[in-house]
Order: structure tokens, then C-alpha cells, then sequence
């Protein structure tokens, strides 16, 4: 029968076919040297890697250290330090204040100072303009009065003179010379004319001084004066009268 294969299956399909089971033991063979290469090497553990692998080694052997139980690496794993986490969480739990609200705040409060200052200074300025108005409406109503005052004692004497030369003439007033008399004028809660009370040791002065019409002088009140009465003081001197005035 091998005579017969010989014949029909050419000499290399021969050759082959024996010895295909030798190279096929030959090949697991390197399979199996390269894995337990591999294995030695460490590189069947990608993750770790061979220089950690050997300096582990090293310390293990030199401290001598007996590695604990794997029930102790279990509760290692599990526990975890009891500081931590709290100052973790309350480091969480209070977020720091962004600087642009700090900004803000600090913003808030000038602008507030400012607004406290400009009113003080506002009201500072109201308080002195209002003292310059009373200041200046007193100033008013003091010149005012001086004005009115003075109005009213130069209208009053001139017209007082005015009824005693119409009274007496030269030649009488030249008679009465060196006389005197007192005139008083009381007037009314309206400022008008009540009482005259004339008082005179020359009955010839006091007579001609009784003739005058006292109505017709001026009345404090025509010039915003709260007089409640005057005193006149009439002189004749050189056949001229001479009044003086004076404000009750």
C-alpha cells in the first residue's frame, strides 16, 4: 500500500505530511517556553509594573515585614480617617465669598458714606443760608425801623412848628421869649389821638399851645410804630421855636 501512496502523492506532498506532526510539537513547545518566560518577566499583570514589582521585592526582604491578614487589609480598605471628611464637608458647606461681591459690598458702603456726607454738607449749607436770610430780613426790618423812625420825628417837629408860627406871629413869639411848655400825647390801642395835656408857668404859651390842632400831627402808627404816647418839649428862644421829641 506504501509502494501504491508512493506512486500516486508526489515526493514533497510526502515529505510534508510527515512532518507536520513534528512541527507541530516543536511550536506548543515555544508556546509553552515563551508563556513561562512571560510569566516570569511579570508582564501577565499589565498593571503593575516590573520595577514596582522588584523594589517591593527588596523591601520585603530586607525589613523582614509580615505582611497582615487579608480580614486586616479589609478593614484597612474600609476605614478612613474621621478628621477628614468632616473638615472636607465643612470646607463644602461654606463656599467662599466670590470677590466680586466683596467688591460690591465695599461699593455699597462708599456710596453710602458719600450720600451721608453730601446731605450733612446739604443741610450744613441749608442751616447757613437760612441764618444769612434771618440775618439780612432782621438787617431789613432794623433799617427799616431806623428809616421809619427818623420819618416820623422830622414830620411830626416840622409839623408842629409849622402850627406854631400859624399861631403866633412874630411879635408874639418875640413876647414869649425864654418861655417853655411840656406837651404830652396819649393815644389809643388803635394809635389813634386821645389825650393832649399841655403844661406851661406862661399862660400866653400854654394858651397858644391849646389852639393848635393836635389831630392833624402825624400818628406813630401811619409809620409802623408802636408809640403809646409822646412828649414834646417846646422852647421859645430869639422869637424861635425849638421842639424836642421824646417817645413814650
Amino acid at each position: 500500500m506504501e509502494k501504491e501512496l508512493n506512486r500516486t502523492v508526489p515526493f514533497t506532498a510526502r515529505l510534508l505530511f510527515r512532518s507536520l506532526p513534528f512541527s507541530i510539537v516543536i511550536h506548543l513547545l515555544l508556546i509553552t517556553l515563551i508563556g513561562l518566560n512571560l510569566q516570569r518577566a511579570g508582564l501577565h499583570n499589565p498593571s503593575v509594573p516590573k520595577q514596582w514589582k522588584m523594589d517591593v521585592d527588596i523591601v520585603l526582604e530586607e525589613k523582614e515585614l509580615q505582611l497582615p491578614s487579608a480580614g486586616v487589609q479589609d478593614a484597612a480598605r474600609e476605614w478612613t480617617a474621621p478628621s477628614a471628611v468632616p473638615e472636607q464637608r465643612k470646607e463644602e458647606s461654606i463656599p467662599a465669598e466670590p470677590k466680586e461681591i466683596k467688591n460690591e459690598i465695599a461699593e455699597s458702603a462708599d456710596t453710602k458714606k458719600s450720600e451721608d456726607a453730601l446731605k450733612a454738607l446739604n443741610e450744613q449749607v441749608q442751616m447757613q443760608a437760612k441764618q444769612m436770610q434771618d440775618a439780612m430780613a432782621a438787617r431789613v426790618n432794623l433799617q427799616f425801623l431806623i428809616f421809619h423812625i427818623k420819618a416820623f420825628f422830622k414830620n411830626a417837629r416840622l409839623s408842629i412848628l409849622s402850627f406854631i408860627f400859624s399861631e403866633a406871629n412874630e411879635g408874639k413869639r418875640n413876647a414869649l421869649n425864654g418861655s417853655s411848655a411840656i406837651v404830652k400825647l396819649e393815644y389809643d390801642e388803635n394809635g389813634k389821638l386821645k389825650i393832649v395835656n399841655v403844661s406851661s408857668e406862661s399862660e400866653e404859651l400854654k394858651n397858644t399851645l391849646e389852639k393848635i390842632s393836635w389831630h392833624a400831627v402825624p400818628l406813630p402808627s401811619n409809620y409802623f410804630l408802636a408809640y403809646k404816647g409822646l412828649s414834646l418839649k417846646i422852647t421859645i428862644a430869639n422869637g424861635i421855636p425849638v421842639v424836642g421829641i421824646e417817645a413814650l
